[in-house]
């Protein structure tokens, strides 16, 4: 079941942006598939829907960002799946000295 949860900590936090919001509900129309959406914080939302559909796990997308480790799914057993960013592992990329770059332009 495809689903996507609007979080009004995204939609109205400190990026907020009407076109980068429309740019997503054009995003989301284009996915032409039978989406469920929910509205309110994932981490509350996701998991009542799982119980309600008997979900045995979830699917999600990797997002190792500081706002995702904070938004955990409770006991869910989640699947992520890479594809957020350009680099899923951070880690996959250092310098010629084996240390993390602190300058991008390698991208």
């Amino acid at each position: 079941m495809p689903v996507f949860c609007f979080d009004d900590r995204l939609l109205h936090g400190r990026h907020a942006s009407g076109p980068r919001t429309q740019f997503l509900l054009e995003c989301l129309e284009d996915l032409d598939v039978e989406l469920t959406i929910l509205h309110g914080k994932p981490e509350e939302e996701i998991p009542k829907l799982a119980r309600k559909s008997k979900a045995e796990e979830v699917h999600v997308t990797g997002d190792v960002s500081p706002f995702a480790r904070r938004r955990k799914l409770g006991d869910l057993h989640c699947i992520a799946h890479p594809g957020l960013n350009v680099v899923d592992d951070v880690k996959e990329i250092e310098t010629q000295g084996g240390k993390p770059y602190t300058v991008f332009s390698p991208f």
